[in-house]
Order: C-alpha cells, then structure tokens, then sequence
C-alpha cells in the first residue's frame, strides 16, 4: 500500500509544474480547435505559396513581400501573435496540410471553389483577382468568341489542383488537357502558352502582367468585354474551424476600415487593376 501510495505522489508530483514551459501543438488535445491552440501558443503555423505581388520571396536575401504577406503580418501585429513561416506547401496540397494539422492556416491567398469547400472553410476576402484569357502572340484567336467556338480543338493549359483546372471545366470541357505538376507556378503555365504547348489558359491579370513584362511579345490577353471570372483572395483553414475564421473576418474588416488593405494594394499594384479591393460587377 505504501509502495503504492508513493507511486502516486511521484505521478502527482510530475503532472504539477509551474506552466511557465511553452505548449507545443503537438501536447494539445484533438478536441481543441486550431484557434484554441492558437491563442494558447500565441503563434499561426502558415503554409504559403508564392504568387506575384500577393507572396513573393526575395531572390537574393530571401526575405518574403507581397500584399498578402503584408495583410498577415499586419493581422498579427494587431492581435499580438507570431507568424511562423512554416513550410511552402503548392497549393493543391494545401487542404491536406492543414487537415493533417501540418499548419494552422494557408496565408498566402488562395480561391474558393465548390470543391475546395469540402475540405477547407475560407475566410472573407482580402482582395481580389480578375482572370481572363490568354494565348501565344502569334495566335490566331483574337477573341473569346473564337475560342469557345473552335473549344473542340483547343489544347488548355492547367496546373494540377490549381483553379485553372476548375476554370477549364467551367468555359472550355471539350479541349483536351496539357497539364503541369502541383509544384508549378503561374509564370511556367504562361511558358506553355507562349511556346505553344498550349493553345491557352485562364489565369489572373496580375501573373501575366508581370510575365509579359519580363518576356515582352510573348503572350496576348484575349478580348472580352467581362472577365472569365473573379476571385476573392481568401485565407484557408481545415474544415469546421469556425472559431479562426471567424477572427480572421473580423481582422480583415479591421485592416480595410482602418484603410491598411488599400494603402499595401497600392504600393503593389498603384494601377489598381490587378489587385482590387472590391469585387468588381461583371
């Protein structure tokens, strides 16, 4: 009895320390919600990805910008937490990520879809992005009308688990498919158009303004008199984490009344086409 009496004590003992030792996420519960936790630590673990003028890393010291960066750090400035910059994730492995509890939050703007809603819940949006068409300079296609007419013979450029394949689905289904890898970025599918591996694709104004600035007569934004589509640039978490998004809504509305979301836009984009602020009527 005595033996036993001391075992317990020793267990009592070490379960009692002065809760100065930091948690990590791995000591909490699977109950607990990321926010919980996240409030516990005082810390986001982000994943991103990179993406002209919303998330970009600086080629020779490494260091991140970008308006979505920008808007992140911000957030947690105000809140008093601690951005951990976790790991680059592509973006079509993000809803693994975060559901696996590899990061709290993808922050560095992703689009809604239908489909991406059944494994992650999005935050409000920070931006937006207007997305159009494009093909080779040297096309023959001039409009939207020609290339929804000749769809059948067109060859449509995606990158796997990237919108571009859902934008393929939705304007042109009956093209056929030259896919790259998840790792791929917006500039090396915009490669593909320009040398014609593919007839065309449907990307955002930002990514091939900036591609055609650096390969000057390489690609052409097809005529249409309203954009294929647009898309909020929006946070991601796991699935249910009511509790983060939110925060996060509340902090984004934070951000533009106190007029910092339009003051970053416009240091990156001072045009304003290619970040806007507020969803454009189409």
């Amino acid at each position: 009895m005595k033996s036993l009496l001391f075992f317990i004590v020793v267990l009592s003992l070490i379960g009692c320390g002065d809760g100065s030792a930091k948690q990590t996420s791995s000591q909490f519960p699977q109950s607990q919600s990321t926010f919980d936790r996240i409030v516990l630590t005082n810390e986001i673990r982000c994943g991103y990805s990179l993406w002209p003028l919303a998330f970009d890393r600086e080629p020779n010291r490494g260091n991140f910008s970008g308006a979505f960066f920008e808007i992140t750090e911000e957030i947690a400035k105000r809140s008093g937490l601690k951005i951990i910059w976790e790991e680059e994730i592509p973006i079509g492995d993000a809803a693994l990520a975060l559901n696996s509890n590899k990061i709290d939050l993808f922050c560095s703007g992703i689009w809604p879809s239908s489909m991406r809603a059944k494994f992650m819940t999005f935050s409000n949006a920070a931006f937006y992005n207007v997305t159009t068409a494009y093909v080779s300079a040297n096309s023959p296609y001039r409009t939207a009308d020609d290339l929804l007419q000749n769809a059948n013979t067109l060859t449509f450029g995606t990158i796997d688990g990237e919108m571009s394949e859902r934008l393929q689905a939705a304007y042109f289904p009956t093209s056929k498919t030259f896919s790259l890898s998840k790792e791929s970025d917006g500039p090396a599918l915009l490669l593909a158009i320009a040398t014609n591996k593919a007839d065309l694709t449907i990307t955002d104004r930002t990514v091939a303004h900036l591609y055609a600035q650096k390969n000057p007569n390489s690609i052409r934004e097809i005529e249409s008199a309203q954009p294929f589509a647009v898309f909020g640039d929006m946070y991601a978490m796991s699935k249910g984490e009511q509790k983060l998004k939110d925060f996060l809504d509340v902090s984004i509305e934070d951000l533009k009344n106190t007029g910092f979301i339009n003051k970053v836009l416009t240091k990156y984009d001072p045009s304003g086409k290619l970040l806007v602020p507020e969803k454009p009527a189409f």
